[in-house]
């Protein structure tokens, strides 16, 4: 990618929300779990983007309720109540307690 086209995109960290429950859904890699990621078009739609890409990839349907620092950070955070009544393609249930140190800063959790 030019170098001109990597400042209209950013990777957004995916709170994906299990509603009526402090759970999230996770990517899991090796003993540690992360929060999921995706590359999105910062000039374009952004919750379209997001709601696509979850069902794209990890077929999940979910409805995007906040996006923080989309417009001034490389990395953006989203968070999303998922409406599948399953957990995603390649993803697993967990507490938030159980992310990774460092995966959400502490004045968003």
């Amino acid at each position: 990618m030019p170098a001109a086209e990597q400042t209209e995109v950013a990777t957004c960290r995916l709170i994906l929300v299990r509603p009526g429950t402090s759970q999230v859904q996770a990517e899991r890699l090796g003993d540690r779990l992360y929060l999921p990621r995706i590359v999105i078009w910062r000039r374009r739609r952004i919750a379209l983007q997001l709601q696509i890409e979850v069902e794209r990839v990890w077929h999940l349907k979910a409805i995007v309720l906040d996006v923080f620092d989309a417009d001034v950070c490389a990395t953006c955070f989203a968070v999303l109540e998922v409406l599948t009544p399953e957990a995603g393609t390649g993803l697993t249930l967990c507490p938030i307690q159980a992310l990774a140190a460092g995966e959400i800063p502490r004045a968003e959790e």
